[in-house]
């Protein structure tokens, strides 16, 4: 019998370093990828519900750190590495949308950004580069990302049996479901 669909993640979930290894990907996945961190932490926190809180909490230190590197990309090295970071996904447009905005409304922007599918990487870079106070910045991306992570977390504890036993009969409409929900994140993030 071929392992379970969820193998993986329950061999790393039951590790004492999972939220270290956690909050490291969260760090990777919201600094350099146009994915969201989310269903990683969903993962772990149907694997260990009981564990669900800290894998929260993880995820939402490496994204903090994350955006204090891009707060500092946009601070202090805008147009050196700044814009030729943008650039390289495509951001530069979302970028200069997202600066008209921001002048317009400051940190509330920053967090409608943190809480919506905008990438955060534009905000944390512009935070920066507009000269947002840090400790605001920080703040901002804690509550943001905080409330994020521990309601997925809360939820995938409450509902973590039911989700692992649809994955685990149904792993091929579970990846469709995944995949599909994904592209349309990927289209929502592209709209004008």
């Amino acid at each position: 019998m071929p392992p379970s669909p969820t193998a993986w993640m329950d061999a790393l979930a039951a590790r004492r370093r999972a939220p270290l290894v956690l909050g490291l990907a969260a760090f990777v996945i919201t600094l350099a990828l146009p994915v969201p961190a989310e269903p990683l932490l969903l993962l772990a926190a149907v694997a260990a519900p009981r564990r669900a809180v800290p894998f929260a909490v993880a995820c939402t230190v490496g994204s903090v750190l994350a955006g204090g590197l891009g707060y500092a990309t946009g601070a202090v090295l805008f147009d050196a590495l700044g814009r030729p970071y943008l650039a390289l996904f495509g951001e530069i447009g979302q970028f200069e949308r997202f600066a008209t905005l921001y002048r317009d409304w400051g940190v509330w922007t920053g967090l409608v950004a943190g809480a919506t599918l905008f990438p955060y990487k534009v905000a944390s870079v512009l935070s920066g580069a507009s000269g947002l106070s840090a400790p605001v910045f920080a703040a901002t991306s804690a509550v943001v990302f905080g409330v994020r992570y521990l309601a997925l977390a809360l939820l995938a504890r409450r509902l973590g049996g039911p989700l692992r036993h649809f994955t685990e009969r149904r792993p091929r409409l579970a990846f469709a479901l995944c995949a599909a929900a994904l592209a349309g994140g990927f289209a929502a993030s592209s709209l004008p």
